[in-house]
């Protein structure tokens, strides 16, 4: 295991108690309420956003840590969103967007952190990572590949970052049309997170 590099990344993370590495393998993490996601998208009338209105089910989250290869694994990072929270600032494309989704039959839409690369060089900033990440919509998951945004201020908060183009298909879905076609959704989306962790690091589990 490659402490240095490890060091580097709990340091910005906020964990001073990385002293005994071979010991911190879970954390409790708290989801603040002033996240965001939202999923972009364009039709050949307009574009949309549709937004996060609630916070995650589960604002808690209990993370294991796996390090391997200059590999962070992450386990138990499931946060549950509520399909129907999704509001587009309109009420048919809300509706649209929702039926697409499948909101009834798949209520919850899964957004999971499955792993960050450590880089090579211990000297090279750790506010921009690359990592792994698992979203799972009806049912379907994908895995992709995407780069991170972490940043820790004085106020003990992780704000991790990040956005991702998906599209429709990747879920099996098929884009919404209108008006007899007249309207078509494209086909390709953007989630787009930022997420701020509060680190609970007093707790024995």
């Amino acid at each position: 295991m490659n402490y240095p590099k490890l060091l580097l990344f709990f340091a910005l993370i906020g964990w001073s108690s990385f002293g005994q590495a071979q010991e911190l393998t879970e954390r409790k993490w708290l989801v603040d309420e002033n996240s965001s996601i939202i999923i972009n998208g364009s039709s050949n009338v307009n574009d949309f956003a549709c937004s996060m209105q609630s916070p995650p089910k589960n604002d808690t989250l209990l993370v294991n840590f796996e390090e391997k290869n200059d590999i962070i694994k992450f386990h138990n990072t499931d946060l549950f969103i509520k399909t129907s929270c999704f509001d587009c600032q309109n009420n048919l494309i809300t509706k649209d967007f929702q039926t697409t989704l499948q909101a009834e039959e798949h209520p919850e839409i899964l957004l999971s952190f499955v792993a960050l690369e450590i880089p090579k060089n211990p000297k090279e900033t750790l506010e921009q990572l690359n990592g792994e990440v698992k979203i799972t919509i009806v049912g379907v998951s994908r895995y992709y590949r995407i780069k991170f945004d972490v940043r820790r201020n004085n106020d003990d908060y992780l704000y991790l970052a990040g956005k991702k183009e998906v599209s429709f298909n990747d879920f099996g879905l098929t884009p919404p049309r209108k008006l007899a076609g007249f309207v078509r959704v494209n086909n390709e989306l953007e989630i787009d997170f930022n997420l701020s962790l509060l680190p609970v690091i007093n707790e024995t589990f």
